[in-house]
């Protein structure tokens, strides 16, 4: 089973999101308890790596709580150690995603805190490799980007000017990047995804 860490510095922002039973099933899901979670951030803000980083799969923290250069060395590392990375803060407004050496989410602390976060880190925990967009679109996350990548390659088609063509095309690579093997056979994989909705 792979290990998640939860570095929360706000525990009242659970309370504010989450049931007293959810809060317990999500004790038992990340490592948090008995973390000194002041020190890994004060570590973090001073460029410096805490032990406990290391056996995490899957790094979530308030981002808030971090400096520039905290930020940094923390991207820094789960970059050069293939760590999924996830930074919640209540100060934006849209999600965010790369996979560009590892799987960076930036997402707004109550879509962080949702109904999806219990079954999204069971399964993490459980397989191989999960796209932590699942956290925000559920089991249908590949849908909404099969359905873009629909959208932009007809728009493309039929662009005939060339810069709005060229921002197409970055479009449509990013989204093959994500989904690469869903882009075959698209409508095929799509009207079967809908009918089974």
């Amino acid at each position: 089973m792979k290990n998640i860490l939860l570095i929360e510095d706000r525990i009242g922002r659970q309370k504010h999101f989450l049931s007293t039973e959810e809060i317990a099933e999500l004790k038992e899901l990340v490592s948090s308890d008995n973390l000194p979670i002041r020190r890994i951030i004060e570590k973090l803000n001073c460029s410096e790596i805490s032990q406990e980083l290391e056996s995490a799969n899957l790094i979530s923290i308030h981002k808030s709580a971090l400096n520039s250069e905290g930020l940094r060395q923390l991207l820094d590392y789960c970059k050069s150690h293939q760590k999924d990375l996830i930074l919640f803060t209540g100060g934006i407004s849209q999600i965010s995603y790369s996979n560009e050496g590892f799987q960076l989410l930036i997402l707004n602390s109550k879509d962080f805190y949702s109904n999806l976060l219990l079954p999204f880190l069971r399964d993490y925990k459980k397989v191989a490799s999960t796209n932590l967009l699942k956290l925000v679109y559920g089991d249908s996350w590949k849908l909404s980007f099969m359905l873009q990548y629909r959208n932009y390659k007809k728009l493309y088609e039929n662009e005939g000017d060339l810069y709005k063509k060229e921002e197409l095309l970055i479009n449509l690579q990013t989204i093959k990047k994500i989904i690469p093997e869903s882009i075959d056979n698209l409508d095929e994989k799509i009207n079967s995804i809908i009918s089974s909705l």
